[in-house]
């Protein structure tokens, strides 16, 4: 039985490591810049803006987009959140540049036609 029961706590722990290895990559995944600046690119439009910073750049190239959108979001301006410390994406920007640099790596024939195309994606900013 202590076989047994050795090797049940084993399958548990090698369980609960991939489900946790997949929710961690699936958080990253949906927080990627690239995805975000894809989101509504179809009216030439992105908004980089979070509940805290308002971006300081007027426009990102459809190239990289993922990794200039989370440049533009790491340098932006910071709202005054009142002395209240709050959970923002920008806390995820430096390790989001390496999944975005991938992604947008893998979907470059398609952004460089975009960029050929339409041009620059003009960021929308939040009324201060």
């Amino acid at each position: 039985m202590g076989i047994l029961n050795n090797w049940s706590v084993k399958l548990k722990i090698s369980v609960i490591s991939k489900m946790l290895t997949v929710m961690v990559l699936a958080f990253l995944v949906s927080a990627c810049g690239t995805f975000k600046s894809f989101n509504n690119s179809d009216n030439g439009k992105v908004r980089i803006n979070s509940s805290l910073v308002n971006s300081k750049c007027d426009e990102i190239s459809y190239l990289y987009s993922g990794v200039q959108y989370d440049f533009c979001l790491l340098h932006a301006t910071r709202r005054n959140t009142g002395g209240h410390v709050k959970f923002d994406s920008v806390w995820f920007v430096w390790p989001d540049f390496l999944f975005s640099a991938v992604a947008d790596t893998l979907v470059l024939p398609y952004t460089a036609y975009k960029q050929v195309a339409d041009g620059n994606l003009k960021v929308v900013k939040d009324p201060q």
